[in-house]
């Protein structure tokens, strides 16, 4: 086990990386000179002055905040102004500095990712200039950008004596009631930096500060459970005095405690400075799995329950019974992955299903399988050095497996795995899971990324079992005592076709049966008061559309870190929200579709989906490039209409879902993140045609090219693909002039779209369905020369599709080779109607 001094010296390696972050308060600052050539003073010496303007010996034990308040605002015999002067000059006596110790400048040498500090002076700037970093100085109320412009810098939390003016004492300069009381810090953009930091630093470093003074700051520490990577510097243990040392105690449960003083810190960063730091990181973004033997546990029917209510997996049983069916049902799928893994010269293998169908549970014995052979790791949450991490993973000489689940979302990192590898993949296979649909687009990224055809990548689909699965299934169900009517009657149809496997498990999730009344009068006890319902509801949606947020991050969204601690000491609670492992929430759609289904109204999902976009901002991400495509922002995922319709599809129908995707899309109109985002635009005029709005729908439209017009080589082949559509659906079914100019029209927004992105057409040629219908719908409103050249147009694009038909086959993908044709198919009932026509003619 590893020492404090250990511990602590593994933290300053990390600081000398970059890693860390640095907390300071006037314990640091105590022993610089000010303008006077004096020690700069303390907050009881400080008192005291004030209370000396007042013609007081002391400050009658009033404390700081009361006598400068009873100053500015009391004392009668000046007015405001020349009190406020008064104050000005008094602090930047005593608080601006002039010369810094040596402990002062060693501390500031070492590259901070980023320094907070509680104090009024200029000590820490000073102090950087001489050790030769250039830091900028951030106040409460600057915004998020001047932090990013910086490479590094230092936020005074409290004011800084440099910017002070007579009217800094009522808002950001904290030292009177009303300062304090106007909470500038805990509402400022600032705090949310604060929150992303504490949870993105590999360590935190906390020298002479105060938490008794700093309340936001000891209850971010709290809500981001931090404790771990965190270490307060004190004096020795025989400089405090019992009451100090009762205060330092309290300490002890937000991180570690050393009494080593600012000279025994810098004392271990004098050591490590002319060492070189090979840092052993520890992986965050991609977790290691299966890595360690695990022992053999007997099956257990209570663990099969946890999978299915909460996708609660318990790895040592996963791998006890991996092959027998007695713990997992595993799909014929998974062998025929495993098969092409080990066999195959691919090195991307892509696992689509539909909601519920089990893609999580299949990766995790595909996972717990090939650990007898590699290494694992799963891309969790991103944090901002994945990029080192991935370095650092991909030198492995091991074979190594890494597992992207819903890659959708991870384009960013996939496109940094593609460059980072170039040619050369050796002992990498990646695998990528998506709902189907998801990557009708992405998967063209990818292919770009990796500079690969489409028959590069392994094609697997959990979307349709066969009738031997359907027995199968149904065998190990009854072995597990799970069966009801609806079940029985699902095994009973379905059992004579193929058909989609979640039919058979949704049917687990019926509210009149003893278990769902069960689990529904539980979650109703627990989560019983609005805040806790609103908490639950969005763990709901982070799972059902997978925005990969974390519990602590939810609670900040929320406003509600408090709750961390009522979460902790909630056992049932704790025990509905989170998965076997701890502190990873549950994950299983079926699940989160019963309860959102039978305890929420779609207006509450809505009004939540509102707040999470509305909050996004209290995370603090970092802008990166194009603000609006950082990876981390997951506002994108909001505005997805696939996973609205995820959402509020199988409701109960208290409100139209086509009516409330729309007031959705409305009252996001004014929202900064929105204004110029082609996404936004796009997917609202999508959402208008689905309402058969098209007048909104046309302008929309135009928003989105106004905006692409604007950004240097944007590829609009979806505008154009979605422009089609439009044309299309707003004139099927009124009467038109000439219904040739608009398959002209449609011709030409599909061909350019096309020709933008060739690797498209799967995405492109869904339109042919619409484009069919308005064929057949407008027949008699063609002129022979008109079916003539429409006949030719059918013509070059079933030869379109033909050609990526052939290519899509050697993916086996099936769903997309009966999508293409289905596309042709529809062509060829089109083609029919037009030579009907003519002959009538």
């Amino acid at each position: 086990m590893e020492t404090k001094k250990e511990n602590l010296t593994k933290a300053l390696k990390l600081a000398k990386e970059g890693k860390a972050l640095l907390f300071i308060g006037s314990g640091y600052s105590k022993d610089a000179e000010n303008i006077k050539g004096k020690n700069l003073c303390s907050s009881t010496e400080l008192s005291n002055k004030i209370a000396g303007l007042m013609g007081l010996d002391d400050d009658r034990k009033m404390g700081l905040c009361k006598i400068a308040t009873l100053y500015l605002e009391g004392y009668q015999n000046e007015d405001y102004k020349t009190k406020a002067q008064n104050l000005v000059k008094l602090i930047q006596e005593n608080f601006l500095c002039s010369k810094v110790t040596d402990s002062q400048l060693q501390i500031m040498k070492f590259p901070w990712m980023r320094i907070y500090t509680t104090n009024y002076d200029n000590v820490a700037e000073e102090a950087s200039e001489q050790a030769g970093r250039v830091r900028n100085t951030i106040l409460p109320n600057d915004s998020m950008r001047d932090v990013y412009k910086s490479k590094s810098c230092i936020i005074h939390t409290n004011g800084y004596v440099r910017c002070m003016t007579t009217d800094s004492f009522k808002d950001e300069f904290k030292l009177t009631s009303v300062s304090y009381e106007s909470d500038s810090f805990s509402k400022s953009e600032i705090k949310q930096i604060m929150n992303h930091d504490l949870l993105e630093a590999r360590a935190i470093i906390f020298i002479g500060l105060s938490l008794e003074f700093d309340l936001d700051i000891s209850r971010l520490l709290i809500a981001t459970n931090t404790r771990e990577k965190t270490h307060f510097i004190f004096e020795h243990k025989d400089n405090l005095n019992q009451f100090e040392k009762m205060q330092v105690k309290s300490f002890e449960n937000k991180g570690t405690v050393h009494y080593i003083g600012i000279d025994g810190l810098c004392d271990i960063m004098s050591s490590l400075e002319n060492i070189e730091i090979h840092d052993d990181l520890v992986y965050r973004s991609f977790i290691p799995r299966y890595n360690l033997p695990l022992q053999y546990i007997k099956e257990d029917i209570s663990a099969i329950w946890s999978v299915i209510y909460g996708g609660k997996i318990n790895e040592a049983l996963l791998s006890s019974h991996l092959d027998d069916n007695k713990y997992l049902f595993s799909r014929s799928v998974l062998y025929e992955m495993e098969e092409a893994i080990l066999n195959s010269n691919n090195f991307l293998y892509m696992l689509t299903g539909r909601l519920g169908n089990g893609k999580s549970v299949l990766i995790e014995q595909l996972s717990c399988k090939l650990s007898n052979i590699g290494q694992i790791y799963t891309l969790d949450s991103v944090y901002d050095d994945v990029k080192e991490e991935l370095v650092q993973l991909l030198m492995n000489d091991e074979k190594i497996f890494l597992f992207i689940d819903d890659y959708t979302q991870h384009l960013e990192i996939l496109k940094q795995i593609a460059e980072i590898i170039g040619e050369d993949r050796g002992n990498l296979k990646i695998i990528l899971t998506s709902r189907t649909g998801n990557n009708l687009v992405s998967q063209y990224e990818i292919i770009d990324y990796f500079h690969i055809k489409i028959d590069d990548i392994s094609w697997h689909s959990l979307d349709q079992i066969d009738n031997k699965e359907f027995l199968e299934i149904k065998k190990y169900y009854s072995r597990i005592g799970l069966t009801n009517k609806k079940l029985n009657y699902v095994f009973t149809k379905s059992a004579r076709k193929q058909g989609d496997f979640s039919k058979i498990i949704i049917p687990l999730f019926d509210k009149n049966s003893k278990i769902g009344n069960k689990i529904l009068d539980e979650i109703k006890e627990v989560f019983y008061t609005d805040k806790y319902k609103e908490l639950l509801l969005v763990v709901i949606i982070n799972n059902l559309i997978q925005l990969k947020l974390d519990i602590d991050r939810i609670l900040i969204i929320l406003n509600q870190t408090n709750m961390k601690q009522v979460i902790n000491q909630n056992y049932k609670m704790k025990e509905i929200l989170f998965n076997y492992n701890g502190y990873k929430l549950f994950n299983s759609a079926p699940y989160s579709k019963f309860i959102q289904k039978n305890l929420f109204t779609k207006k509450e999902v809505i009004d939540v989906l509102q707040k999470l976009f509305d909050n996004y901002h209290r995370l603090g991400i970092v802008p990166t490039g194009n603000q609006w495509s950082n990876e981390k922002d997951y506002r994108k995922h909001l505005l997805s209409l696939s996973n609205l319709r995820v959402l509020l599809s199988e409701m109960s129908a208290d409100v139209n879902i086509k009516e409330i995707i729309i007031g959705y899309f409305e009252n996001l109109i004014d929202n900064e993140y929105c204004k110029d985002n082609i996404f936004y635009w796009l997917q609202y005029a999508m959402a208008s045609m689905d309402n058969d709005d098209y007048d909104k729908a046309g302008m929309h439209l135009e928003k989105s090219y106004e905006i692409a017009s604007e950004r240097f080589e944007f590829n609009t082949y979806q505008l154009d693909t979605q422009y089609a559509r439009f044309l299309l659906e707003k004139n099927m079914h009124c009467k038109v002039e000439n219904p040739y100019d608009i398959i002209c029209e449609v011709d030409n927004k599909l061909e350019t779209a096309l020709k933008s992105r060739e690797t498209a057409g799967l995405y492109i040629f869904r339109i042919l369905r619409i484009y069919s219908a308005f064929i057949i719908e407008k027949k008699f409103d063609f002129c022979p020369s008109d079916i003539l050249k429409i006949d030719q147009k059918i013509n070059d694009w079933k030869l379109r599709i033909c050609k990526t038909l052939e290519k899509t086959k050697s993916t086996n993908n099936k769903k997309d080779i009966n999508t293409l044709n289905n596309c042709l198919r529809n062509l060829s009932k089109a083609e029919k109607e037009l030579h009907y026509r003519e002959k009538q003619i």
